[in-house]
């Protein structure tokens, strides 16, 4: 199916899992992307979306993420981007004569952030908060 997809441009579209996407396939045919159920780790996203980014690719792909204002797609999508900015933190971290900065390696999940994930959001007029913050 792989090779088809790739081999023959009449055919329009490969439709998978994030979870699926992410392992071992080259679909260098596609040239877009897009994510409907964002995953807890941002990393699994990432290596869904790098399926089409690989050696052979000779199109600019694009990558759709399509994220309901409020919901809960809304609301991991705005934790992968927490999580990446925390790795990113951690990565480029620099000591001080007291160690590590501990604001920067804090935990970011506590029981009332985990309820929040399911609480109703009545914003007004479409307002993004994740939009906002990226």
């Amino acid at each position: 199916m792989c090779k088809d997809f790739n081999a023959n441009e009449s055919t329009f579209c490969c439709l998978l899992t994030t979870k699926v996407g992410g392992f071992g396939l080259n679909l260098t045919g596609a040239d877009r992307a897009i994510i409907l159920d964002p995953d807890w780790n941002p990393a699994n996203d990432n290596q869904a979306v790098d399926r089409c980014y690989r050696i052979g690719q000779k199109k600019n792909v694009i990558v759709y993420r399509l994220v309901s204002i409020g919901g809960l797609e809304e609301r991991i999508y705005r934790r992968q981007v927490y999580k990446k900015g925390m790795n990113l933190q951690t990565l480029e971290i620099e000591a001080n004569e007291d160690g590590f900065d501990e604001k920067a390696l804090q935990k970011y999940f506590n029981d009332s952030d985990l309820f929040e994930l399911f609480a109703f959001d009545d914003l007004p007029d479409n307002h993004c908060e994740t939009l906002e913050l990226i």
